[in-house]
């Protein structure tokens, strides 16, 4: 009887183990019905305000032949408005989306890029401006259970002014970018921060910024998952003009202002200083 009891406990071990391994290798989807990006958005014109905003996924549309979702935007400001805002579709892990009056298809992620490789999206002036994404890291980002590719991206060939780009950041599978859904430019208005809290879907919390940071904390420059005086003589040692091994200068955009400098050495060791225990 013991003997049937540890067969019939290691098969359930083993089923548990299977079901998180089949977990680990599946696509999770971006459009999805029901879905929910929770904003914070900091405003500098006319006047310094912080409100709350959101992206959602409801309904369906047929495009040229192509079935889509529809995106809104709920403007929590003062309007309480609803905007519509494009249609949105997935395929092997890339997803397009569509714009308003439009018939024509533009990429917004690709989840499928290897690291050290780069893919092409579409941003801004969406007909003319194409970027090259790099994939520096791919990562798993794990909230109740479950495993999403995480990847850190940076926008190549850029200027020198602004050398990582406005859509430089982490890339969650099925979640977007931690700048929000719609992370590119052609979606920011002028002087206007936007920054992703939570994504639900249905009510369920699939995501928070939080427990992102916990993961993948700002100035882990190495992305070894912590943040340590390690990081801080990469930056230095980058800054001075070394040739640093395992930088990864997105990582290393503490300030989110787009170029790498003394502000972020500062940022960094007013860190370690105030949470270090060395």
């Amino acid at each position: 009887m013991k003997l049937m009891k540890s067969y019939f406990l290691l098969l359930f071990i083993a089923i548990d183990i299977m079901s998180c391994y089949s977990q680990d290798i599946q696509y999770h989807p971006f459009v999805e019905e029901g879905k929910v990006w929770k904003m914070k958005c900091s405003h500098a014109f006319p006047q310094p305000v912080d409100y709350d905003y959101c992206y959602y996924i409801q309904g369906d549309t047929l495009i040229a032949n192509v079935a889509c979702k529809k995106m809104y935007a709920y403007n929590e400001l003062d309007t309480k408005a609803t905007e519509y805002k494009l249609a949105l579709y997935e395929d092997n892990c890339i997803v397009y989306f569509i714009l308003k009056n439009q018939e024509v298809s533009y990429v917004l992620y690709d989840f499928s890029i290897p690291v050290d490789s780069t893919s092409s999206i579409n941003s801004a002036n969406v007909q003319h401006w194409i970027e090259s994404m790099k994939n520096n890291v791919d990562r798993h980002f794990c909230f109740k259970g479950i495993k999403r590719h995480s990847l850190l991206v940076n926008q190549v060939g850029v200027s020198n002014t602004r050398p990582l780009g406005l859509p430089a950041g982490w890339w969650i599978e099925g979640i977007g970018s931690e700048l929000g859904p719609l992370n590119q430019s052609l979606f920011h208005a002028s002087g206007t921060d936007r920054f992703l809290q939570e994504c639900e879907v249905n009510g369920e919390t699939i995501f928070t910024i939080s427990e992102l940071r916990k993961q993948n904390p700002v100035g882990d420059i190495n992305v070894d998952g912590v943040r340590d005086i390690n990081d801080l003589m990469q930056l230095v040692n980058y800054l001075v003009g070394q040739t640093v091994a395992g930088f990864v200068s997105v990582a290393a955009d503490i300030d989110y202002n787009g170029r790498l400098d003394v502000s972020d050495v500062m940022s960094l060791v007013n860190y370690l200083v105030k949470y270090s225990k060395y």
